[in-house]
């Protein structure tokens, strides 16, 4: 994990470094809301955000007020630490959304398997699966840059044995693939992963063939070459669809 820590005490942050020494994690803080945004705008890679609650908390929660309300950074989970948390605290913190909150001092296996559960759940997974290199590595690199945890496949078959074993959220796939074609692929998802969202990429705006993929239940689509604003449009498009589904009360 990559932990952006937003506070002005040393001495929490070497706590926290502590809490995160794990070789696959890296701490990196920042003492003040400027300096965070700085570290955001450089780095699409940030996974989750400690933030300091200290006095009265009016700073960081400015900071939280203005973080939820980015598109991109929304989807970062938020943990709130500090000492003597007040009632009146962890509610006004509850009230924007924070995603979890301790007391100090803080519990280290504890607390890092909060912060990596948290990961997995709130930041949303795109399988992208495309057989040239260049197009994935774009499609990767765009998507990184939202916030969004990206995993990549070669081939429709590689792509099925992900979504078998890993939890994914959206797949975006291009048509024209060796083997088994991004067709195969639709058809197979929405024949076993039906609420899985498909996003399909095509080489050309044949109007029969967009009638095709959606009759099969694409959920959205665009052609090569394409912008990166209507990639990220489509995108962002389709998880709305899919959170708002999500979010329909189920009748019995």
């Amino acid at each position: 994990m990559r932990v952006l820590v937003v506070s002005a005490n040393s001495i929490l942050i070497s706590q926290l470094t502590a809490v995160f020494d794990s070789g696959e994690d890296k701490v990196l803080s920042a003492d003040s809301a400027r300096k965070a945004n700085q570290i955001f705008t450089a780095d699409p890679d940030i996974h989750v955000v400690v933030l300091e609650v200290a006095g009265k908390s009016a700073g960081s929660l400015q900071f939280l007020r203005e973080f939820k309300s980015d598109r991109r950074r929304s989807m970062i989970p938020v943990v709130a630490v500090g000492r003597e948390l007040d009632t009146e605290t962890v509610k006004a913190f509850v009230e924007l959304h924070i995603d979890d909150i301790a007391a100090l001092p803080l519990d280290k296996d504890h607390f890092r398997s909060r912060a990596q559960k948290l990961c997995e759940e709130r930041r949303p997974t795109i399988l992208v699966v495309d057989d040239e290199p260049a197009i994935r590595e774009l499609l990767e690199e765009e998507l990184k840059w939202e916030r969004f945890r990206i995993l990549t496949a070669t081939s429709a078959d590689e792509a099925i044995a992900l979504v078998a074993d890993t939890r994914v959220d959206l797949v975006v796939s291009d048509v024209a693939m060796p083997g088994k074609s991004g067709h195969d692929l639709l058809t197979f998802l929405k024949k076993n992963h039906p609420h899985l969202p498909v996003i399909i990429i095509t080489g050309f705006s044949d109007r029969e063939m967009l009638k095709k993929l959606m009759a099969l239940g694409a959920d959205g689509f665009f052609t090569k070459p394409f912008h990166n604003n209507e990639l990220i449009t489509t995108v962002h498009r389709v998880m709305a669809m899919r959170r708002t589904v999500d979010a329909k009360p189920t009748t019995s």
